[in-house]
């Protein structure tokens, strides 16, 4: 994980992922709203992997073409 400040004060859930799709770092709030799924344990693993379908094929997108 890297340590950015900025998400760990972010008022609102914080995923970040390389350009691969990979999640590389989860704020407190991030790991709380998925911790029934395994919360921090995301870390490390595809992002897609953990999304759920019809979003899936939005995110899938989104990394494809690189926009927000």
């Amino acid at each position: 994980m890297t340590d950015s400040n900025w998400t760990k004060s972010f008022p609102g859930s914080v995923t970040v992922c390389d350009t691969e799709g990979i999640i590389l770092e989860m704020n407190d709030r991030s790991v709380h709203s998925y911790r029934e799924e395994g919360g921090a344990e995301f870390v490390g693993h595809k992002v897609l992997d953990r999304h759920p379908q019809p979003g899936r094929a939005k995110l899938k997108e989104k990394l494809e073409t690189q926009r927000a």
